[in-house]
């Protein structure tokens, strides 16, 4: 029998990093274009979708205009559950 290769775990990501995930790819946006829509940077986004980051407030007003209501809702709701 072959070796079994083992995978590192990622780390579980958080509802707010599922929730941008979500939205960005429910408009068919790269993580570059939608950044730049954004004026916010390509790695910050990154890291907010890969859980390795929490938006503030500003990254949150500056993506809800392009996102939708339902995604500045949706982030309302994880934000005060976070609290």
């Amino acid at each position: 029998m072959g070796k079994v290769q083992v995978l590192p775990r990622r780390p579980p990501r958080s509802g707010m990093a599922d929730l941008f995930l979500r939205h960005r790819q429910r408009l068919g946006l790269s993580r570059r274009a939608l950044a730049g829509m954004a004026d916010i940077s390509p790695t910050t986004l990154d890291k907010i979708e890969q859980g390795k980051r929490e938006p503030g407030v500003t990254v949150i007003s500056r993506l809800g205009p392009i996102l939708g209501p339902k995604f500045m809702e949706e982030a309302m709701a994880l934000a005060r559950e976070e609290r």
